[in-house]
């Protein structure tokens, strides 16, 4: 284990609940950020380098895990090599409050998760089919009842040109149904 160089701790920011967060350069997309450092001509990870100086090496087929889930954290007594399932299992227990123990198995209306009442969109999330046509149902039946009020307000608008427009045509057929009895 050797030191860290002092470009690398002018980077660093303490903060109060014991994460040493990385203030230079970062990658990633909002809410998955790593600090990136520029280390003997390549760019790295911060916090890889930081745990690899200050603990030792991290073990073969074993990636950091952030325990305190700010992934911008240097700390290595915040970070613990784990086996690429486990950090993927942490991350999305922390995201949905689901564990492996966990895997919601019922919508939140009771309906089980099966093949049958199960449909995966293209971004992967899982939607309950009887709830998609319970929702697709009162969706037709509110669209019927706003058509018959348009209808109803149409009518009552336009009332006297269609009552004179009914007129007209019960009196073309009256003139046609008594021509033709002659």
């Amino acid at each position: 284990m050797n030191t860290l160089p002092l470009r690398f701790w002018n980077k660093v920011c303490a903060l109060p609940d014991g994460c040493w967060r990385w203030t230079g350069c970062e990658s990633g997309k909002a809410g998955n950020r790593r600090g990136i450092f520029r280390w003997k001509g390549t760019n790295v990870f911060a916090h890889r380098l930081a745990y690899l100086h200050l603990v030792g090496d991290i073990p073969t087929g074993l990636e950091l895990d952030h325990l305190c889930r700010n992934t911008l954290c240097v700390n290595p007594n915040h970070l613990e090599p784990v086996s690429h399932r486990e950090n993927i299992l942490r991350g999305m227990a922390a995201r949905t409050g689901n564990t492996l123990e966990h895997i919601e198995t019922h919508c939140p209306q009771g309906h089980l998760y099966d093949g049958a009442n199960t449909y995966i969109c293209s971004k992967g999330h899982r939607h309950c089919r009887s709830c998609m046509r319970t929702r697709s149902s009162r969706r037709y039946a509110q669209n019927r009842e706003l058509c018959r009020r348009e209808q109803l307000k149409y009518y009552w608008t336009h009332r006297e040109s269609i009552l004179a427009q009914k007129h007209r045509a019960y009196r073309l057929r009256i003139s046609r149904s008594s021509s033709s009895a002659c």
